[in-house]
């Protein structure tokens, strides 16, 4: 049976927290499980803010107002679930004591110099590691999207940080597809589907952490824009208007 996880709940501090780690239990086990957080207030009007957010699985309200630990979710799930699909939280291994030596803190020091000696050079190689990576993506980007440098022909790039397993994100799909015929050859719309680690780099780049997540960038690459959830194609077609006239 798979999960069906919904957050009900304002976009406040909670109700986010408790989506991220619904969101991080699902991917490490439940894989196939859908997570999606709903700021519509008609789903939730009748309560107060004591008893939000919601938790919601397969269309049962199973909390309101808790913020559950990652491991109280597991625990959750599973209780939701027949005993033979029931995941197994990993077991964190035990460190073992280390034994008293007459001669440990020569050693100890001995020890420290080194991993300090070996960190200073490992730390000046993943610095410069991740300068290369964060120009490569940054290079990138411009590369694909500054329309001013290349050939493309566009003006605005519109930018869809989505998936196809979420209620939000399948409304989406119509509104792509509106700006598509509104704007063509005006406006470079682009799926980026989040859930194929191919596009890992880009959605760290834009510092996506939720979706449906909308992200528009002018003729140079820049970003002028951006909006959480669903935006409906005749909002979004007025945003772009004004951007270009």
């Amino acid at each position: 049976m798979n999960l069906h996880i919904r957050i009900l709940g304002p976009k406040i501090a909670k109700t986010v927290l408790l989506f991220d780690r619904s969101v991080a239990v699902a991917n490490k086990y439940f894989p196939e499980a859908i997570v999606e957080i709903s700021d519509n207030s008609s789903e939730f009007s009748e309560h107060s803010l004591l008893f939000l957010p919601i938790l919601e699985v397969n269309g049962e309200a199973v909390s309101h107002g808790k913020v559950f630990s990652e491991e109280e979710l597991l625990a959750k799930f599973n209780s939701l679930l027949p005993e033979n699909e029931r995941a197994v939280a990993v077991q964190k291994k035990k460190k073992k004591p280390i034994r008293k030596s007459l001669y440990r803190w020569p050693v100890v020091f001995a020890v420290a110099a080194l991993l300090f000696f070996l960190s200073h050079i490992l730390n000046i190689g993943n610095d410069d590691a991740t300068s290369k990576q964060s120009f490569s993506i940054a290079d990138s980007v411009n590369r694909e999207f500054n329309y001013s440098q290349n050939e493309k022909g566009f003006r605005l790039t519109f930018l869809e940080f989505s998936s196809t397993n979420c209620v939000e994100c399948k409304k989406m799909e119509l509104v792509l597809d509106s700006i598509r015929q509104e704007f063509p050859n005006v406006v470079n719309v682009v799926f980026v589907d989040v859930r194929n680690h191919q596009n890992d780099s880009l959605t760290d780049y834009f510092k996506v952490n939720l979706i449906p997540m909308q992200v528009l960038l002018d003729a140079k690459a820049q970003e002028f824009y951006r909006y959480l959830g669903y935006l409906p194609a005749d909002s979004l077609s007025m945003i772009i208007h004004r951007a270009l006239w």
